[in-house]
């Protein structure tokens, strides 16, 4: 039901089938089961899971079981927290990432962990960074989305190319360097024509 809220635990899946879901909040485990090996995982297919509410992972125990999303996911028309905690020892693994379609809204970031978005993104609200980093994914495309860094935050490359509608805000953009022997990554800003100021 739309009012409801769903936690996944690590090692299990909730696969939508195709089908579409209305949910509040959404809360994905980041430890593996009995072999750490596998967080949560959410999949849609060509279905659609609407969350009204936020997404969280709170209290990451194992680096290795990321919860991943995947398929498609609606943002309900408004801003949707997404809430990302660390791993003290491995504070710059991406702690979920999201492989979905993102549409109707936009992001708020908090938690001190990264969040990693890739793909194509069609939402047009703001992605809004108030705290952790925010992970790009090659070839990402945000075209109608404003990023909006805070004092402290990281929008961070990765040796990946991107593209997003705007930039502004007071935190770093950075292009880490994954065990590389050189990071290549590029930003394309501008795409939405708005004013922004960095």
């Amino acid at each position: 039901p739309a009012t409801a809220s769903i936690r996944v635990r690590g090692q299990y899946t909730v696969d939508l089938a195709n089908n579409n879901q209305t949910i509040k909040d959404l809360f994905l485990d980041a430890w593996g089961g009995n072999d750490n090996r596998q967080g949560a995982t959410v999949a849609t297919g060509t279905g659609t899971l609407t969350v009204t509410g936020s997404v969280q992972v709170k209290n990451p125990l194992v680096s290795s079981a990321i919860p991943v999303l995947t398929g498609n996911l609606a943002l309900g028309a408004g801003q949707r927290l997404f809430e990302v905690d660390a791993i003290a020892e491995t504070p710059n693994q991406a702690m979920l990432v999201v492989n979905a379609a993102l549409r109707d809204g936009g992001i708020v970031k908090r938690g001190n962990g990264a969040l990693f978005l890739g793909g194509t993104q069609y939402y047009a609200g703001d992605t809004d960074v108030q705290q952790g980093a925010l992970l790009v994914g090659n070839g990402l495309q945000m075209l109608n989305s404003q990023v909006k860094l805070s004092a402290g935050t990281t929008l961070d490359l990765r040796s990946n190319t991107a593209a997003i509608g705007s930039l502004s805000g007071t935190g770093t953009v950075a292009n880490s360097n994954l065990g590389n022997n050189y990071a290549s990554g590029s930003l394309t800003i501008g795409l939405d024509n708005r004013d922004a100021t960095f």
